[in-house]
């Protein structure tokens, strides 16, 4: 057997199983995943030239609430993730 932070692996009768540990905070509040969205896929330097990364992820997180019909006063935090980062992009936006 195997343990990760997130997964149990172990082998039973010659099948490798995977067992999804819940992701919880440090004070033990369950976290979940319930909705993702991205912007368009594009080359770069064209369709989103000289718009902010900040300014696209408001753009996504509005179309996000919007789809998913979650009120924004119940979401207590939002993770964000860009391929390729921006020289002018600001510090510590992962």
């Amino acid at each position: 057997m195997i343990r990760s932070d997130h997964f149990i692996y172990f082998f039973y009768r010659g099948v490798l199983w995977v067992r999804f540990l819940p992701l919880v905070t440090r004070q033990g509040d369950r976290i979940a995943i319930v909705s993702g969205l991205r912007t368009p896929f594009a080359r770069q330097g064209t369709a989103f030239h000289g718009i902010p990364a900040v300014d696209l992820g408001k753009m996504v997180v509005g179309e996000l609430l919007a789809r998913s019909e979650i009120p924004a006063e119940v979401i207590e935090q939002l993770v964000f993730g860009q391929v390729v980062q921006m020289p002018e992009a600001p510090q510590h936006c992962a």
